[in-house]
């Protein structure tokens, strides 16, 4: 029940010995249960990591030869990390902020490393449904009411402390849990827009092919297209209050560039687009805009109405992105061109 013995355990074992058939399954219901949102946010941050190094260490096996049952082990580790992430967001007291930029922190060490292939851990090895990973990480990016949870989150942990009702704070501590909310909430966004856009580039660098889910749910291209392109549009609100605030510039930029790798998937590695780089001169980039070799192609299939709506909410996003920038640093009181 200790998971510090648990862990040491875990690091002295051989790989061979982790993944045989009569002991992975426990492991596993291990890992998920001290992974879980009933542990403590210690423990499910360093249950995190663990999963994070028994990965490391799957990938370089796969280096000397193919193996499923280390495949398989390495997605089921991933599994359980998404699964367990997606059940945290869902309820206020059980949100932790740690959890969630450390284990984005661990993931995107992890993609970043050279001997990792990310199909092997987004995508299953065999006929299996869905991708816990890329599911966790499009619903963070595209969650417009992230910021409310966080918010939330921080007033019951301010109650449970002090002991008081929220509507006995003052001014300044709503304020100051407000803003706190807002800035967990697009730390936390970015990072996981950052490490999925790293996966993207990782996976089409190879030129080899990206085994996506063939349903448009999570794993599939299309899945990840919807919830990219849902941040043009404010989303209805589903907490209180019954507002959403407008998509930040820097997650529209974000969504952008998601969407422009998503659009050149089946160019190969020569085409796909270089990653976006912000200017101050809007003109001087504008007129520096490189033609793609092919054409860009929908991962999905939309009608003729679809098509118009989300190029009149990108259109309309970019519009109000360029409101909001700010000017050249060097001329403060002269507008950029």
């Amino acid at each position: 029940d200790s998971f510090q013995v648990f862990r040491s355990v875990l690091y002295l074992t051989p790989m061979a010995i982790l993944t045989a058939p009569e002991h992975v399954q426990s492991i596993l219901d291990r890992l998920s249960a001290f992974c879980a949102k009933t542990a403590s946010s210690v423990t499910r941050s360093a249950g995190q990591a663990l999963c994070v190094h028994l990965s490391l260490r799957c990938a370089d096996c796969l280096q000397s030869g193919s193996s499923v049952e280390i495949s398989m082990f390495m997605w089921n580790l991933f599994q359980i990390m998404g699964r367990t992430q997606l059940d945290g967001i869902k309820q206020v007291q059980h949100l932790s902020y740690m959890v969630l930029v450390s284990g984005l922190s661990s993931w995107r060490r992890f993609f970043l490393h050279p001997r990792v292939d990310p199909r092997t851990a987004l995508f299953p090895p065999r006929d299996c449904k869905g991708s816990k990973p890329l599911e966790w990480l499009a619903a963070l990016v595209s969650d417009q009411e992230l910021y409310k949870r966080f918010h939330a989150a921080l007033e019951h942990a301010e109650t449970a402390t002090t002991g008081r009702d929220k509507d006995g704070f003052v001014v300044r501590k709503a304020k100051q849990l407000r803003e706190e909310a807002e800035h967990r909430a697009g730390v936390t966004r970015v990072l996981a827009a950052s490490v999925l856009l790293l996966v993207l580039r990782r996976m089409l660098q190879d030129g080899r092919a990206i085994p996506w889910s063939k349903a448009s749910g999570p794993g599939s291209s299309a899945g990840l297209f919807r919830a990219a392109s849902s941040l043009f549009r404010p989303a209805e609100p589903t907490m209180d209050p019954p507002f959403v605030k407008p998509t930040p510039a820097y997650m529209v930029l974000y969504a952008s560039e998601i969407l422009r790798v998503l659009l050149h998937l089946d160019a190969g590695p020569a085409c796909i687009p270089r990653p976006f780089c912000l200017l101050d001169d809007a003109a001087r980039a504008i007129h520096h805009l490189p033609s793609p070799a092919r054409a860009p192609q929908l991962p999905l299939v939309l009608d003729a109405d679809q098509r118009e709506a989300l190029v009149m909410d990108f259109v309309g996003a970019l519009i109000d992105l360029n409101l909001t920038l700010p000017p050249d640093p060097h001329a403060k009181h002269a507008p950029a061109n």
